[in-house]
């Protein structure tokens, strides 16, 4: 998978289910990042795109990510 595009309810529901880290709910970005991180290594996808509705998204490739 080159690029996966969940939204950031599914993305932290798929992270939950394998054991990611639960984080801030009230920091949606941070949650979103972790996510993603998590989700680059489950999904072996060579990047995550968390979309966030109007705030755009959160994109990863596991390292540092991106708000696009």
């Amino acid at each position: 998978v080159r690029l996966a595009t969940p939204s950031a309810t599914e993305a932290h529901t798929f992270a939950a289910r394998s054991g990611g880290p639960v984080g801030d709910p009230d920091d949606e970005l941070r949650l979103a990042a972790q996510d993603a991180h998590q989700l680059v290594g489950d999904w072996r996808a060579a990047s995550v795109a968390v979309t966030m509705s109007g705030r755009g998204a959160l994109l990863s490739h596991g390292g540092t990510p991106l708000m696009v």
